[in-house]
């Protein structure tokens, strides 16, 4: 059996702990930029608060971000704090 650190599970979960309430999303997915850029990711909730730092985020690292919000005005709200982080398309359906 190899040590708790030789796993890459445990070596995420190691990784993970090191964050704390007070840890800004970009200091997190700097550490994950790589794994952010060129996935596709859908976000709810993405018109405010944590949900669009989230997704700012994730546009901002390279990821194809998808906003979920129940209200159409919101969501379009909330593209235009993002537009200029990555491309965003704007799909209605």
């Amino acid at each position: 059996m190899g040590s708790a650190t030789s796993s890459p599970r445990n070596s995420s979960v190691i990784a993970i702990s090191k964050y704390s309430g007070h840890t800004e999303a970009e200091t997190i997915a700097k550490d994950f930029a790589t794994q952010c850029a060129n996935k596709r990711v859908i976000v709810t909730g993405a018109n405010v608060g944590l949900g669009l730092e989230t997704a700012r985020v994730l546009a901002l690292y390279g990821a194809e971000v998808i906003l979920c919000s129940r209200n159409i005005k919101n969501g379009e709200n909330a593209v235009q704090k993002i537009k200029g982080t990555s491309s965003i398309r704007h799909t209605n359906g």
